[in-house]
C-alpha cells in the first residue's frame, strides 16, 4: 500500500510538472527576455533624451545672426522670382544674362523635410566665364544643383548658348 501511494504521488509529481510546471516555467522565460527588451528599449530611449537635452542646448547657443545666417543658406520658402534674379546676377558679373527662364513646379523630396525647385534658363557667354559662372553658382545661397547642361555652338563668336537645368532646396 505503502508503494503504492507513493507511486501515486511520483506520477502526480510527474505530471504536476508536465501540466502546469513546464508552462508556467516557459511563460517566466518568456517574460524574462521581454523585461530584457523593455530595459533595452529604456537605455536607448534615454540616450535619445540626452541627445535631444543637447541639441537643444545647443540650439538655444545660436545667436540670432547664426539663426539669419542658417535661414539664409536653407530657407523655408523659396520666391521663384528673387531666385531668378539673383541667377540673372551672377550672370551678369560675366557680361550675359539669362534667357528662356523656365521655372518649374515645386516639389517635396520623399522621405525628407526638403522641397525642390526646378528651373531651366538659357544664358549666352564664352566658355571660360560659363565655367567661372558655375562656380559661382555652385557658391550660391540658397544651396543650387545643376541637374542639366546642353550647348549650341557658336557660328561665328566664341560666345555659346548653354541651356541649362538647376534645382535648389528649401525646407
Amino acid at each position: 500500500m505503502k508503494a503504492l501511494i507513493s507511486i501515486i504521488f511520483i506520477i502526480v509529481s510527474v505530471s504536476l510538472f508536465f501540466w502546469y510546471m513546464e508552462p508556467a516555467w516557459a511563460n517566466i522565460n518568456a517574460l524574462q527576455a521581454q523585461i530584457g527588451q523593455y530595459q533595452s528599449d529604456l537605455a536607448q530611449a534615454n540616450q535619445a533624451k540626452v541627445k535631444s537635452d543637447q541639441l537643444v542646448t545647443t540650439f538655444n547657443g545660436i545667436t540670432q545672426s547664426q539663426q539669419q545666417e542658417l535661414a539664409t543658406f536653407l530657407p523655408t520658402n523659396i520666391n521663384p522670382i528673387s531666385f531668378a534674379l539673383s541667377l540673372n546676377s551672377i550672370a551678369a558679373q560675366y557680361g550675359s544674362g539669362l534667357a528662356s527662364i523656365s521655372i518649374g513646379k515645386s516639389s517635396a523630396v520623399s522621405g525628407q523635410n526638403l522641397n525642390i525647385l526646378p528651373v531651366t534658363f538659357s544664358v549666352a557667354m564664352t566658355y571660360p566665364n560659363f565655367l567661372l559662372f558655375l562656380k559661382d553658382l555652385e557658391r550660391s545661397l540658397p544651396p543650387t544643383d545643376v541637374t542639366s547642361l546642353s550647348f549650341k555652338t557658336p557660328t561665328k563668336s566664341s560666345v555659346y548658348t548653354f541651356i541649362v537645368g538647376v534645382q535648389t532646396y528649401y525646407l
